[in-house]
This record gives C-alpha cells, sequence and structure tokens, in this order.
C-alpha cells in the first residue's frame, strides 16, 4: 500500500458560522482515526484558522502523518504542491470539482435535498429565512432547484478521475435513481462507521421512565409529529408514569405548537457526547420518525443499550435496523401513539431489547469490516 494519499480533514471544521461538529465531519474523523491507527501514510489538510478537535490535531503528530495548513491557499494549490495519487473527501463541496486530472474519491452519505418530501409540517417550525425560501423553491420552482442542487454531480459524469463510494445500499441507488448516467458506475458500499462513544456509559444516572428523541427543531427529523402523538396519549390519561425527552430544541417556543402538558416533557437544547451517550444509556425507548436519512446513526447509538427503537421506515432506516425496530408511518399521528402504547407493554419491551443488542451487534461487526475494507480500496 505504498499510494499517496491526500486526506481532505478541513471537511471535518465547522464551516462559518456552523455547527461545531457535523454528521459528515463526525464520519471524517473516524476513517482519518483508523487510517492512523493501521499505520498507513497519509497526507492531512486542516484550517488552522478554524476550530480543530483537539484529538485529529494530536493524531497530526504520530509518525507517517504529513500535515498540510490549508489557511490562506486554494485546495489546487495544495494539491498541485503534493502530487497526491489520490484525493479523498468525506463530502462533495465546490472545490473539489474543479480539479481537473487529479484522482479523486468522495463519499456519498445522501439526497436530502432531492428525496426528503415537501412536508407542510415544514412550517411548524421556527425557521431562519434561508430555509423557508429555500423550501419555497423546491415547492414553487423544483426543477430550478433540483438543476441548481444536481449541477455538481452532473458535471462528475463527464469526469472519469472520480470515484464514489455510498454509505448504504440506499444511498448508492437512490444516486443511480436520481442520475441515471451514473448506472453503470461502479459505486461500492461501504456501511458508515460506528459512531458509539468510546467511553459508553455504564450506570443508571435517572430513574425516570422516558421516551428520547434527537434533534428536536431539524424540520426532516419530523419530531414535532411525534410530540403531538405523546402529548394527545398523555391527554387520554395513557402512558401513565411516562415522560418524553427531546434534544436540540431549547424550549417550546421553537415549535409552533402548544404542548397541553408540557410538565411530562423535558426538552432539551444542545448536548454534548457524554450527555448524549447517558440519555441514550436511561431511556426506556428511543423515537426516531425521520423523514429522510443516507445511513442513520441515532438509532444504532441507542440500540447499543438494548434499548427499543420504534423509527418511520424511510430511505436506509430499515436497511440499518433490520427487524430490530418497529415501524409506523411517519405521516400518521395516530399510527405513531399506537406503536408507543406498544413499546410500553411489558413483554413487548423486553422482546425489542434483546432484538436491539442483536441488531447493534451484527451493523458494528459490520461497520467495523466495512471501515478496514474502505481503507483498503483507498489505498489498493
Amino acid at each position: 500500500m505504498s499510494k499517496k494519499v491526500l486526506f481532505n480533514l478541513e471537511i471535518s471544521q465547522p464551516e462559518r458560522g456552523g455547527v461545531k461538529r457535523h454528521g459528515g465531519g463526525r464520519y471524517a474523523e473516524i476513517v482519518f482515526k483508523r487510517i492512523v491507527e493501521r499505520g498507513l501514510p497519509v497526507s492531512v489538510i486542516y484550517d488552522s484558522s478554524k476550530w480543530f478537535n483537539p484529538d485529529m490535531k494530536a493524531l497530526c503528530d504520530r509518525p507517517g502523518v504529513k500535515a498540510i495548513d490549508i489557511a490562506g491557499k486554494t485546495l489546487r494549490e495544495i494539491v498541485d504542491a503534493e502530487k497526491p495519487d489520490l484525493l479523498y473527501q468525506a463530502l462533495s463541496r465546490a472545490d473539489f470539482d474543479n480539479l481537473k486530472g487529479v484522482k479523486r474519491c468522495v463519499t456519498l452519505h445522501g439526497l436530502r435535498w432531492l428525496e426528503t418530501p415537501l412536508d407542510s409540517y415544514f412550517w411548524k417550525y421556527r425557521q431562519p429565512n434561508i430555509e423557508k425560501i429555500k423550501f419555497l423553491l423546491r415547492k414553487y420552482a423544483p426543477k430550478f432547484m433540483n438543476r441548481h442542487e444536481s449541477w455538481r454531480f452532473t458535471n462528475f459524469a463527464d469526469d472519469p478521475d472520480i470515484s464514489f463510494i455510498a454509505v448504504s445500499e440506499h444511498t448508492r441507488n437512490s444516486f443511480r435513481a436520481f442520475f441515471p448516467q451514473f448506472d453503470k458506475l461502479e459505486i461500492p458500499v461501504f456501511f458508515s462507521p460506528s459512531t458509539s462513544s468510546d467511553t459508553p456509559a455504564t450506570t443508571r444516572r435517572r430513574d425516570d421512565k422516558y421516551f428520547l428523541m434527537v434533534s428536536g427543531t431539524r424540520w426532516e427529523k419530523n419530531n414535532l409529529r411525534a410530540i403531538q402523538a405523546f402529548d394527545r396519549l398523555f391527554s387520554h390519561g395513557q402512558l401513565a408514569g411516562f415522560k418524553a425527552i427531546v434534544t436540540g430544541v431549547a424550549s417550546a417556543d421553537n415549535l409552533k405548537y402548544k404542548i397541553k402538558n408540557p410538565d411530562r416533557f423535558e426538552l432539551l437544547g444542545y448536548v454534548d457526547d457524554d450527555e448524549l451517550e447517558q440519555l441514550y444509556h436511561d431511556a426506556y425507548c428511543f423515537v426516531y420518525p425521520t423523514l429522510n436519512e443516507g445511513f442513520g446513526y441515532p438509532p444504532l447509538e441507542a440500540m447499543r443499550y438494548g434499548i427499543p427503537v420504534v423509527a418511520s421506515p424511510v430511505t436506509s432506516v430499515s436497511e440499518v435496523l433490520g427487524d430490530a425496530a418497529m415501524y409506523f408511518n411517519p405521516f400518521s399521528i395516530e399510527e405513531i401513539m399506537g406503536r408507543l402504547l406498544a413499546v410500553a407493554e411489558t413483554d413487548k419491551h423486553e422482546a425489542m431489547s434483546e432484538a436491539s443488542l442483536a441488531r447493534y451487534a451484527k451493523i458494528t461487526a459490520k461497520q467495523k469490516s466495512d471501515l478496514d475494507k474502505f481503507i483498503d480500496y483507498l489505498y489498493e
């Protein structure tokens, strides 16, 4: 494995004004960490003007790693100076497109901007103006928006130096469906690597019985319908002794819905990784009503602790969770209510808990194997 690989880890750093950590960034960090653990030579790009995960910074000082600061430079300048056999990025960005003559590989995580349905519930969440504009353009000028969002991949069709890998069978086949010009292109699938914490929670810190949801104010995660399902059940006197915890929503003001049983809900804003890990560990059930996923990490992170999962079966979710989860129509509040009542039954809960543990073990074993296969693919 003597190939000279240039790894763009700047992709893991926050964009200007963006969140510190994001899914594509975590993915890139895990792949880079495994490359270093295996002792493979790698040149890595980072930006010293941005926040940089200290763990990644420490890895850049390891033998066999050449760290290259992109601050004040362009990706083209670095590529021309380093002359790599392959440039890898975990996400596609505009500067990646303008590197004709350079072998490049990019990971496809999903096509959310093309796949996600135009759900009217979008308007029930407090939205920044830019998101409102995008939504309206998707609704009233879909051809324009589709051309705008897909032009990059259309350009890739004529570039023989671009290769892709996908994080799920769903993502690969969705890409082929939206871009038939790539139908004959080989796109290997390597499951997204596990994001489970290296330091799992081991003891309970909470004695209350709660259902857990995450990313509360991201409309495509569809949590408001689940919140309404819980609220109705609480009003009916059902699910006695239970509450619902939702992360990623600082207060009820983030939602255009008046919760009728506020004492039965715990709305949390951003929680750090350790706190989220503990919330998974202590939960009674994890609820995931998402409308779109390229892979879907959160349910697996809950299954690690034998937590039953009820979820929507859309996009990649059922591929990852298999028959270990209980599914519902994400657009039906009544169906969500029925699944919540079902999992509250003791026998059902126990069986689902065992299924969660088995599914987690199976998928994480595949994730570990696929991570090394992916790295072998980069270096072959």
